[in-house]
């Protein structure tokens, strides 16, 4: 999950467990933050799909910079790779993952 090359090792590895913990609770801040972060790279490896799902929960619960992030993320994804992003919400209980 962690991005080698950022370096701060023990406290970031606990950070983000934290922060997913919180996004598959449902939170939309922190599921916000995790498609912030994996957008952009920042802090893990960068992975557009897992950003998608995490920016598509938020959305869906009604987070606006979640929608304003996700409609700039959605042109770079392929329909396959937005499908697979909305299976891994559903399969993990999430959301109910519904392309809106």
């Amino acid at each position: 999950m962690r991005d080698a090359s950022t370096g701060s090792g023990r406290e970031l590895d606990e950070a983000l467990h934290w922060l997913e913990r919180a996004a598959r609770q449902g939170h939309h801040r922190a599921q916000y933050a995790l498609g912030v972060l994996y957008a952009r790279g920042n802090g893990v490896t960068g992975d557009r799909i897992r950003a998608y799902g995490w920016l598509h929960a938020a959305a869906e619960a009604g987070f606006p910079a979640a929608a304003t992030a996700l409609e700039r993320l959605a042109p770079t994804l392929s329909v396959a790779e937005v499908d697979q992003a909305l299976a891994e919400l559903r399969r993990r209980g999430i959301t109910d993952a519904s392309d809106s």
